[in-house]
């Protein structure tokens, strides 16, 4: 697929700092052009984390999307669930986009600093979901 290839890693915890054996990540997001495959599907997916809470996404940066005048940042849509906890709906960012100001969803503890690599670009990000 076009695109620079982006690979985030993390784990899934509970409030108390338990990893989530288990726990669903379902995730959407935008092609390096900004555009949603609505037909195919493709960039969407789910994963699951392995014993210690631990989860790893490979996909393409996506590209900041919508109409001038109601741009928006690039981002990852993020469903986290585990068990009969709540689930946790949310977006990731990227550090440096040039539309991230204007978005009202934007939370520093939301946003990625992706590294450079060889391969492309590397991030880190850990989910909690709230214990019940």
């Amino acid at each position: 697929m076009a695109g620079t290839p982006l690979t985030v890693t993390g784990r899934i915890l509970d409030t108390h700092g338990r990893p989530l054996k288990g726990a669903l990540l379902d995730i959407w997001h935008a092609d390096h052009t900004g555009s949603y495959d609505n037909t195919g599907f493709l960039l969407r997916g789910k994963l699951y984390t392995d014993d210690d809470g631990c989860y790893t996404l490979r996909t393409v940066k996506p590209l900041y999307d919508g109409e001038p005048g109601e741009m928006r940042p690039a981002h990852i849509h993020v469903k986290a669930s585990s068990g009969k906890l709540p689930i946790l709906t949310t977006q990731l960012y990227f550090k440096g986009d040039p539309w991230i100001h204007n978005d009202a969803g934007v939370r520093p503890s939301l946003v990625m600093s992706p590294r450079r690599e060889s391969e492309g670009f590397v991030a880190k990000f850990d989910f909690v979901i709230k214990a019940g």
